[in-house]
């Protein structure tokens, strides 16, 4: 027990030390030529690993703490600035392109390198309406949504 407990810190402080998060920002092109600012957090010494994709109208910058716990804890966390907000080119019309971008977003990163083929995607308020939408559009790879604080009825609550 004596052992165990003084190689802990050792442990740990290996752990951390592997761990280097990169961010690489990027403009992804949606079906219509809009290009939608993206920014990818991995650990570069993982080559593939599950996505978690959060598309925000709130400025993807602000999400930056928690894509980097997700890509410490082994996913690549993908935010992304939804069409006409803060990096990304267009106009916010809301939720009129959701489901169409998150379709082609999900699409984009499947093709990407770091990405295994399985994407799931978090957030709540329109971070999570933006999931209901895209969800709808059927695109290969996304395995699960876990929308917070939104509605499933956009007919009986819009």
């Amino acid at each position: 027990m004596q052992f165990l407990l003084r190689s802990l810190p050792t442990l740990a402080l290996t752990i951390t030390a592997s761990a280097a998060i990169t961010v690489d920002t990027v403009l992804v092109p949606m079906r219509d030529g809009i290009k939608l600012a993206t920014d990818v957090y991995r650990d570069d010494s993982l080559p593939a690993g599950p996505v978690v994709l959060m598309r925000t109208p709130y400025d993807k910058a602000k999400a930056k703490a928690s894509a980097e716990k997700m890509a410490g804890a082994g996913y690549v966390a993908v935010i992304q600035d939804c069409r006409g907000t803060h990096g990304s080119e267009g106009i916010l019309i809301p939720y009129n392109n959701e489901g169409q971008d998150g379709y082609d977003s999900i699409e984009w990163v499947t093709r990407q390198a770091w990405c295994n083929g399985r994407v799931g995607m978090t957030g709540g308020s329109y971070v999570g309406a933006v999931q209901w939408q895209a969800a709808v559009e059927h695109p290969p790879g996304l395995v699960a949504i876990a929308p917070q604080a939104t509605w499933s009825s956009f007919y009986r609550n819009l």
